[in-house]
């Protein structure tokens, strides 16, 4: 990492352009949460039957023009949708539930599992107490380590008789969600082009296609012959590497990041380019990217451009906890030259004793103060 790297044959975008705003986690993880879509009386749309428990309810209703009506037949049965989610991040199930007698309550309740499918432990179940008006039941909890997907069921309990409704259903993320790309660049290695990318989380994305032109402006192609998957729903950061074998020495490419939507919806959420050494543009302005991979273990490289203007002596990348206490200085070289560089962080204090898992802040200085810092998280 010395001033020749700013040789490097890779084009790295900061801007506006790569990132989406960040939105409350309050989007309905569930489909038909409203209880509307019935293929028949009896069955209900995007939901599965514990039991022959449900009908179609068009008189007693919360909201929309239908509930769904639970009948006991069998012990604590009802019906469950699910909806993927990510380890250790807190979620919300909350539906308007009715008891129409004394002798049963309507209840929530979470069942994770992992993604094999087995069961990863359970929440609730929380149940609506008042007989005779809707009351909104709330189950909030934490998704286990192991967990891939909840369950979430609306069930009957305690006598027989009822009946129950159920209407209005939700299931959100409680931590901030963005649809966004970050961290978005390309790198020659070799005879082939790497394309990375990240996104903070993921709310309803099917997958990524991979568009490449030779100018700025297009015409862009598809560079990805298949999807690459997405993650569907997510509040963590997930990492994609696109490799382009088909791509020529001594040229230009840039590349497009497409999101395809769940709902069929497309639209360009990341760009990146590479060129040949010999055209290789130092950045107008200094900036510090997030780190790859984030999350990481047991290490990290950190990549940050530097300005003609703040380049030079004096330039530092330091790792701090949240609170403000440095662990660590990461070697700049001691005249970190304008371009882009690359440090590598191996999870470790200055004392060489392994940095305890957490998020930590990245911090890139030079004489005149703070540049840019960015959150990066090592996994336990």
């Amino acid at each position: 990492m010395r001033n020749g790297i700013s040789r490097l044959t890779m084009c790295w975008l900061f801007g506006a352009g790569l990132f989406s705003g960040l939105v409350r986690g309050q989007a309905n993880l569930l489909q038909d949460g409203g209880m509307e879509n019935w293929s028949s009386d009896t069955d209900l749309a995007c939901w599965v039957k514990e039991a022959n428990i449900l009908a179609r309810e068009a008189s007693v209703r919360h909201g929309g023009d239908a509930s769904a009506k639970l009948t006991r037949k069998s012990s604590n049965t009802g019906f469950y949708q699910d909806a993927a989610v990510s380890p250790g991040n807190v979620y919300t199930f909350k539906a308007w539930l009715y008891n129409a007698s004394d002798t049963v309550k309507a209840g929530l309740l979470i069942s994770w599992y992992t993604a094999g499918n087995s069961p990863a432990g359970y929440d609730g179940p929380v149940k609506a107490n008042t007989t005779g008006e809707w009351q909104h039941v709330v189950l909030t909890a934490e998704a286990p380590d192991s967990a891939a997907a909840a369950r979430c069921r609306i069930r009957i309990y305690d006598k027989k008789g009822g009946p129950c409704y159920a209407d209005d259903a939700e299931f959100s993320a409680d931590t901030p969600l963005s649809v966004g790309v970050q961290g978005c660049y390309a790198v020659r290695e070799g005879a082939v082009v790497a394309v990375h990318w990240s996104t903070q989380s993921e709310l309803g994305t099917a997958g990524f296609m991979v568009l490449r032109s030779e100018r700025e402006e297009g015409p862009y192609e598809a560079a990805a012959t298949a999807l690459i998957p997405g993650q569907g729903n997510s509040s963590s950061v997930r990492n994609y590497l696109f490799r382009d074998y088909s791509a020529e020495p001594g040229r230009t490419y840039w590349y497009q990041i497409e999101e395809l939507e769940t709902g069929g919806k497309r639209k360009t959420v990341g760009t990146a380019c590479v060129r040949p050494p010999e055209e290789a543009v130092f950045p107008n302005s200094s900036g510090l990217e997030c780190g790859y991979p984030n999350p990481f273990n047991p290490r990290a490289t950190l990549r940050f451009s530097l300005s003609d203007e703040d380049a030079g002596e004096g330039v530092s990348l330091g790792v701090y906890t949240l609170l403000g206490g440095k662990i660590r200085d990461l070697d700049c070289g001691a005249a970190a030259g304008p371009g882009i560089h690359s440090a590598v962080w191996d999870g470790k204090d200055d004392a060489g004793r392994e940095a305890a898992g957490g998020i930590y802040l990245l911090v890139l200085k030079n004489r005149d103060g703070v540049l840019d810092s960015r959150k990066i998280t090592k996994y336990k």
